[in-house]
C-alpha cells in the first residue's frame, strides 16, 4: 500500500513539472532586461556582424526597458540583417490571442523591399529553420514611420495548432534605418473548448459573388481579426487581417472558394465564396 501512494505521489510530481514547463494559460512578459528570462531564445539566421536583438531603456513603453532591435545601416546591400527572436512553448492545441502588444517600428528614410518585422506562429522547434509549420500572425511592416511611438496591436488570434508552439519575432533588413521595440506581451490561451462562438449570421462577408474586393460586417471595430480563404479540396489560400467594414482585397482567379472569418469579439462564421472578376 505504502509502495503504491509512494508511486502515485511520484507520478503526479512528474506531471505537474511537465504541465508547468510551459507558458502558463495567461502570461505575460515585459522584456524588462536584455535576453529576457523564461526560455526566449534568439536565432541569427542572416549576416551576423549586424546588431543583434537587445534591450533599451529609452522612451519605454512601460517598466524599466523594452526589447529592441537596431538598424543595420553601414553593411553591404545584399548582406542581410535576419534575427528572430523566439519564446517558450506554449499549448495552442485549442488556440489563443494576443491579447495585447506594444510596438514602437521606427525608420528615418523610406522602407525597401527587404525590409520586414511581423509575429510568426511556430511548432515542433523554436528553430525556424527546423520548425514543422511557421504560420504569418500580423505583419507590422506597415507600422514603420517616423512618429517614433508606441502602439497597441492586440487582438491577434492564434489559430488551434496540435503539439508545443512558439510565438516569434521576426526582423529583416539590409542597410537602412529600420528599427523596432518590443514591450508588454499578453498571451491568452483558449481552453480546452477553444474560441467561443456566436451566431454565424452576426458575421457577414459582402459583396458575394465578389469581384476580388470584400468587406465583413459585424467585427469588433476595436481589433483585427481574420479572413482565412481555402480553395474547395481545403487548402489553404489566403490569410488575411480584417476589420469592420474595411475593404480588403483577394488575389483569386474566378470560381468558387471557401472562407472562414474568426473574430477577435469570439465569433466565427464560414461559407463560400464567389469570385467573378
Amino acid at each position: 500500500m505504502i509502495r503504491n501512494i509512494t508511486l502515485l505521489l511520484i507520478l503526479v510530481s512528474t506531471l505537474c513539472t511537465k504541465s508547468f514547463s510551459q507558458a502558463p494559460l495567461h502570461y505575460h512578459q515585459v522584456f524588462d532586461t536584455a535576453f529576457a528570462p523564461n526560455g526566449w531564445q534568439a536565432y541569427r539566421k542572416g549576416a551576423t556582424n549586424t546588431y543583434n536583438w537587445s534591450n533599451s531603456s529609452f522612451g519605454a513603453y512601460a517598466g524599466a526597458g523594452y526589447l529592441y532591435h537596431d538598424y543595420p545601416v553601414g553593411t553591404l546591400g545584399n548582406d542581410t540583417t535576419l534575427d528572430w527572436y523566439v519564446s517558450p512553448s506554449f499549448d495552442f492545441a485549442a488556440g489563443g490571442m494576443i491579447d495585447s502588444l506594444h510596438l514602437n517600428v521606427y525608420i528615418i528614410s523610406q522602407l525597401t523591399a527587404m525590409d520586414h518585422f511581423g509575429l510568426y506562429l511556430l511548432s515542433g522547434s523554436p528553430n525556424p529553420d527546423s520548425a514543422a509549420h511557421v504560420q504569418l500572425l500580423a505583419d507590422f511592416t506597415y507600422m514603420a514611420s517616423g512618429n517614433n511611438s508606441w502602439l497597441d496591436t492586440g487582438g491577434i488570434v492564434i489559430p488551434p495548432t496540435a503539439g508545443m508552439s512558439y510565438l516569434a519575432f521576426k526582423y529583416r533588413a539590409t542597410n537602412n534605418w529600420f528599427t523596432v521595440g518590443i514591450d508588454e506581451l499578453y498571451v491568452k490561451r483558449n481552453a480546452a473548448t477553444g474560441i467561443a462562438l456566436v451566431n454565424p449570421e452576426q458575421l457577414i462577408l459582402y459583396p458575394n459573388p465578389s469581384g476580388g474586393i470584400v468587406q465583413i460586417k459585424g467585427l469588433d471595430r476595436s481589433r483585427n481579426s481574420v479572413l482565412h480563404i481555402y480553395d474547395q479540396s481545403g487548402r489553404e489560400l489566403e490569410t488575411l487581417s480584417v476589420r469592420d467594414n474595411q475593404p480588403v482585397s483577394l488575389h483569386l482567379a474566378d470560381g468558387i472558394y471557401l472562407y472562414k472569418i474568426i473574430s477577435t469579439g469570439g465569433g466565427t462564421a464560414s461559407g463560400k465564396l464567389m469570385i467573378k472578376n
